[in-house]
């Protein structure tokens, strides 16, 4: 996947989804890539069934990818790549749903892809 594509498909997931791939422990939201009810993060929807393995949670994308514990593909790895899914991913951690709309443009702007409104 290239850029635009891993944009694009964080961009529907998250805006079909609008809620935030979580539990809550101890009082505190904890994001996951794959949580309750079928809810993914933004990195959590680009990673492979295939791959995907309940000692990735509490990890960040960076680390993931970096790391040698899960083979991730290597599109994930390219120095862009791996930049832009830790923005999405920190997007999903840290924005409320109701504003990621326009804090997905931000992040487009940021890494010059195109965001087309849905119609």
């Amino acid at each position: 996947m290239n850029k635009q594509q891993i944009f694009d498909k964080v961009k529907t997931h998250l805006l079909t989804q609008m809620k935030r791939s979580s539990i809550i422990k101890y009082d505190n939201s904890i994001c996951l890539y794959r949580g309750p009810d079928g809810l993914m993060c933004a990195a959590g929807c680009v990673i492979p069934d295939s791959i995907y393995d309940r000692r990735m949670e509490g990890k960040t994308i960076g680390v993931i990818i970096s790391g040698t514990a899960f083979n991730m593909p290597a599109w994930m790895n390219q120095n862009q790549n791996k930049h832009l899914l830790t923005s999405l991913q920190d997007l999903h951690d840290s924005i409320d749903p109701s504003d990621w709309g326009s804090a997905l443009k931000r992040v487009a702007e940021t890494y010059e892809l195109e965001y087309e409104e849905d119609t």
